[in-house]
């Protein structure tokens, strides 16, 4: 069992990261990567990482409930994640070479991928973002996806459970 999973938030913290992430802080200068907003064991939550996750969902100019919501989000995430990595779950290159060539914002007008020079372009024009950082972001999430997914085919329900919970 993993010890401390997260480490508590303290309150000035999240007074301040709600500050940061309502602040508008989009640029991905240097300062923002540094400021760190959360801890989950070693594994640091970013402002970047938190308003990536924001202007994912849409949220540009959240609300201090919806930068919470991002917040847990991303803890979840880093939770599920340490936990795929302790079970040995991975992402190979070509796993993430295919998760990007179905991302939508990576496909022309045709659906086609938009070459290696494009995806790096809009990367660094509309992501804020490296190919580097965006390719180890994907390889996290398809790692956590697997360990997800193993969880969830684990699970098995025996009927007479499931008519006596719907039933009564």
């Amino acid at each position: 069992v993993m010890k401390g999973i997260v480490t508590a938030i303290t309150v000035a913290t999240s007074i301040a990261l709600v500050a940061l992430a309502i602040g508008g802080c989009t640029d991905g200068n240097s300062a923002e990567k540094l400021e760190i907003v959360a801890r989950v064991n070693e594994a640091e939550i970013t402002a970047t990482q938190l308003r990536a996750a924001l202007v994912a969902k849409g949220e540009m100019e959240p609300t201090a409930e919806a930068a919470q919501r991002a917040l847990d989000g991303l803890v979840n995430e880093k939770l599920m994640l340490l936990l795929a990595e302790e079970h040995g779950f991975g992402a190979s290159p070509e796993e993430v070479a295919e998760q990007i060539r179905e991302l939508p914002i990576f496909k022309d007008e045709a659906g086609a991928f938009v070459g290696p020079e494009r995806y790096r372009a809009i990367l660094r024009d509309r992501l804020k973002r490296s190919a580097g950082e965006f390719e180890l972001t994907l390889a996290e999430d398809i790692k956590a996806r697997k360990f997800q997914k193993m969880i969830q085919d684990s699970v098995l329900v025996a009927e007479p459970d499931l008519r006596a919970e719907f039933l009564n």
